[in-house]
């Protein structure tokens, strides 16, 4: 008798099971924030409860139709959501109803009230509430029918050989134009030495190496003599250079989400505790980094290991629609160019061939109101919330949110009908630990990273393949 295949085993309840836990969690967690909230903090309390039961329901409709917990492009974009909705709220209460010198520096400045703070993410919950209906219906019910053939082993040894020559390219763009920064933030500067062609072709290559990673990783997995050292041993060095370099944490948080993915996926359902003792590690690391950058930055000893009363990237995003919506209201926000509106189309285009400027919203959002951050290397996230903000109408918002989550629902749908083929189960991935740039910067951010991140990839293995078999094809007799 053959054994069973351990990728469709279950270690977590029944379906029946985890809804009933969900709701059981979404009570607790509304009985929690009753007892804890007071007047003074019900207006910011309120959409973040209704946030909770969004994200619950949306999480249960899922579970109907998956295997394990429904791991796709959807619940990473809900998982967003969710937490830059509420995070920044608990850091609200933490302290104490108003914000610090630790806090972001436009907050601090202007102390937004409860109730104002409070209508900022009900345009959280209104985005968040017509992408979870728009999704679950694009989606439809069906969901994986099994794991993705391994492919070649030759996949795995270009995308090794292809994430060699990435750090080989970036080692010497750095040492050529002297590009070793002090601080996260000088690095930002420094890169603005290189010319407009060669800063394209550089930010495209270090683009490709977290889709690299994937694939890399997938094929580690997929192996038929499963190899679990490497994977664990790049997750380690990427964990590791990123708490000791006080970079970029883009890749270290990605590659992790990548492989959890991957291992629900392709050798074993991963439960609800799992994930989140998973999201808690990775989120810590997050935040820490955070901390101890900030305070490089600040020229050291400022740091407060309370994570909820420091600045961070959600109450980041939280400031940024916060003084967008005070721009706006004293018309300080005039009429926006096409190329801010259509900035995510144009990113496809490289500026060369532009009539235009193109217009990257986080980045005139610096230049224009804070030149002098700007002009040291200090930046903000843009978000969709922010845009819409922006926008000539708040309906821009619901607009944003039902568009979303048609494409993200087609395409996982899409995926899960080809769920035995390799690249679009690995596309599905790829949309699933980027979505959260639909959030972070700008709605459809991830339609430039994929033409330039992943097709490429795609196709340099795909004739990096043909290149090898021509060369071992044995030749014609005669």
């Amino acid at each position: 008798m053959s054994k069973p295949d351990v990728g469709l085993r279950m270690d977590a309840p029944g379906s029946s099971g985890r809804r009933a836990l969900v709701v059981a969690a979404l009570l607790g967690a509304t009985a929690v924030v009753v007892a804890v909230g007071s007047p003074s903090t019900d207006a910011a309390l309120a959409p973040m409860v209704v946030s909770f039961w969004i994200a619950g329901l949306f999480y249960m409709s899922l579970v109907d139709s998956s295997r394990g917990a429904p791991l796709e492009i959807g619940t990473f974009y809900g998982a967003t959501v969710l937490l830059y909705t509420s995070f920044p709220v608990f850091g609200y209460l933490a302290n104490g109803g108003e914000y610090t010198l630790m806090n972001d520096n436009r907050l601090y400045r202007d102390q937004p009230t409860a109730s104002q703070i409070g209508a900022l993410l009900w345009l959280y919950v209104v985005h968040f509430g017509c992408f979870a209906v728009a999704y679950r219906v694009a989606r439809g019910s069906r969901g994986a029918t099994g794991r993705p053939a391994a492919p070649s082993p030759a996949v795995g040894w270009i995308a090794a050989a292809l994430l060699a020559g990435v750090a080989a390219y970036s080692a010497a763009i750095a040492r050529a134009f002297d590009l070793h920064a002090e601080t996260y933030a000088e690095g930002y500067l420094l890169n603005r030495k290189l010319p407009l062609l060669l800063a394209q072709i550089t930010a495209h290559i270090e683009g490709m190496r977290l889709t690299l990673d994937v694939v890399l990783v997938a094929c580690l997995l997929l192996a038929r003599k499963r190899r679990w050292w490497p994977v664990f041993l790049g997750l380690a060095g990427i964990a590791a250079m990123t708490l000791f370099s006080l970079g970029s944490r883009t890749e270290f948080v990605l590659v992790s989400a990548a492989t959890l993915v991957m291992v629900h996926r392709f050798v074993r359902p991963i439960g609800e505790k799992t994930l989140l003792a998973a999201l808690a590690v990775v989120l810590s690391l997050f935040l820490v980094v955070g901390i101890l950058r900030d305070d490089v930055s600040m020229g050291g000893g400022r740091h407060d290991w309370n994570v909820l009363a420091h600045t961070n990237e959600f109450e980041g995003i939280l400031a940024n629609a916060w003084d967008l919506q005070r721009l706006r209201d004293l018309h300080d926000v005039q009429d926006l160019s096409t190329a801010f509106v259509f900035t995510d189309l144009f990113t496809l285009v490289p500026q060369q061939l532009l009539a235009l400027d193109k217009v990257s919203p986080a980045e005139w959002y610096t230049a224009v109101f804070y030149p002098d951050a700007a002009k040291a290397g200090f930046g903000f996230a843009f978000g969709t919330i922010g845009e819409a903000i922006v926008s000539t109408s708040r309906f821009a918002l619901v607009l944003r949110g039902i568009g979303l989550g048609l494409f993200f629902g087609l395409v996982q749908r899409w995926a899960f009908a080809r769920s035995r083929s390799f690249w679009p189960v690995l596309i599905s991935v790829w949309l699933s630990v980027f979505a959260y740039s639909s959030f972070r910067a700008t709605t459809f951010a991830f339609v430039g990273l994929f033409a330039y991140h992943v097709l490429p990839v795609i196709l340099a293995i795909g004739f990096a393949l043909f290149l090898f078999r021509r060369v071992r094809a044995p030749a014609p007799a005669g």
